[in-house]
């Protein structure tokens, strides 16, 4: 069940099951895609309103955008060469507290710095989204990504 298709939430009776939290990441990874397309600006703000004011993730996001920048990266879109597929999104813990969600997440990227070298990231994970309620509103608080500092990083 792919729940990202040309930006829009796919409605099906399942995909509407965890409406809330799936929403949530998926706003994440729109937002994440767009703040790219920013490049080599860094514009992480449409990011951080989906993210817990003190949440770890936010300045994971920091740095690899600014890495990106540093190297003076731009993000190509012509032609949906870059884009992103969220899919298989499972409930794994429901407190009411604290929300686990597992995804299986693919990002094809495609990268051009100054001298017009490119770089390409093909990459399918899955991964895990800890959502918390804090002042009465749930937010991602954190991510795991096990690939996460393997994925396309220039020195």
């Amino acid at each position: 069940e792919s729940l990202h298709d040309n930006n829009d939430i796919v409605s099906t009776p399942q995909a509407n099951m965890h409406f809330f939290e799936k929403h949530l990441i998926l706003e994440y990874c729109r937002s994440q895609f767009e703040a790219l397309t920013d490049l080599p600006s860094i514009d992480i703000e449409k990011i951080s309103r989906v993210l817990c004011n003190e949440s770890p993730l936010r300045e994971r996001i920091r740095l690899y955008f600014e890495e990106k920048s540093k190297n003076n990266l731009i993000f190509i879109t012509e032609n949906n060469r870059s884009n992103y597929e969220i899919f298989e999104v499972k409930k794994i813990s429901d407190g009411p507290e604290l929300k686990v969600i597992e995804t299986k997440e693919f990002w094809n990227l495609v990268f051009k710095d100054n001298k017009d070298s490119r770089y390409v990231v093909h990459h399918l994970n899955t991964q895990f989204y800890f959502i918390k309620k804090m002042d009465d509103e749930w937010k991602i608080w954190d991510n795991y990504n096990p690939d996460h500092g393997k994925i396309l990083k220039i020195n």
